[in-house]
């Protein structure tokens, strides 16, 4: 997590979800320069018995990463806060790429991006990070328009822009699918064609050529009856 350790922590194992979770919350309860939190606070915050939280607390502060006299607030060290903000901050970019380029729904994105916060490599945190600078970057990004692929059963919207070589746009034009139609999704299971209805017709999208065709989205269908 690019922290470097201090020399009484240097020597020990990566971090549980558990103890990245107590961080965490930490920094959200009472970030840095507060007076700190107090442990019934902090144990109500993750609906732990204070026992167990009070043990955690001196783990921590073993770590190097809390520290707290007897009575006192528990507050983060300057690389407790450090390392807090870092499961922040990857939290807070994983729930933009579940939201912003997957489109799962807000509270799917949150439980999701809380798991994998404490599990993604350093590598993998980058090339996300990347790629959402170069989706704010690139123009073609802002038209507001979702893959076909990405879209649920019931999803209803306008064709805007299909990507990809002249080779695809004459295979969808011969099919009917063209720049500006409406259409509605009648199944999209993940694996195999997505089924659309255009106008009156059913038509079977397969996927490689389903994911180039960018749908801006409109109020769902109250029905998916053809």
């Amino acid at each position: 997590m690019n922290v470097t350790p201090t020399p009484s922590a240097a020597a020990e194992p990566p971090l549980s979800k558990a103890q990245e979770d107590y961080l965490e919350t930490l920094l959200q309860l009472a970030p840095p320069p507060s007076d700190g939190v107090m442990l019934s606070e902090l144990a109500a915050s993750l609906r732990v018995k204070p026992a167990s939280a009070s043990e955690m607390i001196n783990r921590l502060r073993e770590l190097g990463l809390v520290t707290r006299a007897p009575r006192e607030r528990i507050q983060l060290t300057e690389q407790g806060a450090a390392l807090a903000q870092t499961i922040l901050d990857r939290h807070a970019m994983l729930r933009r790429f579940f939201t912003e380029v997957l489109h799962v729904s807000p509270g799917v994105a949150d439980a999701d991006a809380c798991a994998a916060e404490h599990l993604l490599h350093q590598e993998t945190y980058t090339r996300i990070r990347d790629f959402l600078d170069h989706v704010k970057d690139d123009a073609l990004e802002h038209d507001h328009t979702v893959p076909l692929t990405l879209l649920r059963k019931g999803s209803h919207g306008v064709l805007r822009r299909i990507s990809g070589g002249h080779g695809k746009q004459t295979r969808l034009t011969a099919m009917g699918v063209n720049i500006g139609a409406e259409l509605t999704v009648l199944q999209n299971s993940g694996v195999g064609p997505v089924m659309v209805k255009l106008g009156n017709a059913r038509v079977a999208i397969g996927r490689g050529l389903a994911t180039t065709l960018h749908i801006a989205i409109s109020a769902p269908t109250t029905s998916n009856n053809a």
